[in-house]
């Protein structure tokens, strides 16, 4: 979503756009978890699932709903308010398609052939460091478990960066 929103504003979707302020809330509930907000999840997950627009086709050719910050917030939403872990990791790879889609734009900007060396290079290259970024939030809640210093550096991991541009503990991507 931090990706989707450091767009000019022309090339954003308001559809997707509009689910920030839900992700903001979903981890403010995963801090400090309160039936208040549980049920404030659970009606926006309700919501979402059923908004009229996301059968429309949006600017990459794609029901708006299958866009990928837009899906990735879904199956995130999905998994706080059903307890279902499989949701969780939809979101992760959502990540991961959306890093591997941004170098297939750029390949076919460039001419090449999407199944060339250098374009599936590129694809590996983008796509590596959201995977470091899910394999660090991996590690981090199997060794710390799920505590309010865990999940504020799980927040960091996932807000720190662009997209294809995650940085380690060490700095380097």
């Amino acid at each position: 979503m931090n990706h989707h929103l450091s767009l000019p504003p022309a090339q954003r979707d308001p559809f997707t756009e509009a689910l920030a302020p839900d992700l903001t809330l979903l981890w403010e509930a995963l801090s400090v978890p309160s039936p208040k907000a549980d049920a404030a999840l659970r009606k926006l997950l309700k919501k979402h699932s059923s908004e009229p627009y996301a059968d429309q086709i949006g600017r990459n050719g794609w029901p708006r709903g299958d866009d990928h910050p837009f899906a990735a917030a879904m199956y995130a939403l999905k998994a706080y308010c059903l307890s279902d872990a499989k949701f969780g990791v939809g979101s992760a790879m959502r990540l991961i398609d959306a890093a591997s889609d941004m170098a297939g734009s750029i390949s076919e900007g460039l001419g090449e052939d999407l199944m060339s060396p250098r374009a599936k290079l590129r694809r590996q290259e983008a796509t590596r460091p959201e995977t470091n970024r899910v394999t660090a939030a991996i590690g981090l809640m199997g060794r710390e478990g799920t505590t309010a210093g865990s999940l504020k550096k799980l927040r960091k991991i996932f807000e720190g960066g662009e997209l294809g541009q995650f940085r380690g503990r060490n700095g380097s991507a």
